[in-house]
């Protein structure tokens, strides 16, 4: 019984991580699953389904937002454009680009943003950047 608790007690705990993170996804599908996994590491979430709802969010709500998940392909304001009006706002705010591309084929972007997730991702790996980003 208490060996068991000693392993219990041992095993890593994820990092407390606070604030909100504004995730900018077209998919509900894709929305829906970022939303859980982001509100199960105890983060809230904003959400946008294009490039201008994102933008105008984050005006708004900058100063709770911590990190923004953006996806590559939105319909509208494509995500350059997006990623230049965050940037514009705040030079310092901590985005994650979010795709199903490879890569290779998106690798201009990696000096704009701060982290990349390859769709699909899981949990594990999203807390492994948000971890990486905002703690």
């Amino acid at each position: 019984m208490e060996l068991r608790k000693a392993i219990r007690n041992a095993q890593p705990k994820p990092p407390m991580l606070t604030g909100a993170i504004l995730v900018v996804e077209d998919d509900l599908l894709v929305a829906e699953v970022v939303h859980g996994i982001v509100t199960s590491l105890g983060l809230a979430v904003v959400s946008a389904a294009d490039g201008e709802t994102a933008v105008e969010l984050y005006q708004q709500r900058q100063s709770e937002i911590c990190c923004i998940i953006l996806d590559y392909e939105l319909p509208g304001m494509h995500s350059s454009v997006a990623l230049s009006r965050f940037r514009e706002l705040n030079p310092k705010v901590k985005v994650i680009l979010s795709t199903g591309y490879s890569a290779s084929e998106i690798a201009g972007y990696f000096d704009l943003v701060d982290g990349y997730m390859p769709k699909p991702y899981g949990r594990s790996e999203l807390l492994e950047q948000l971890t990486r980003i905002i703690s």
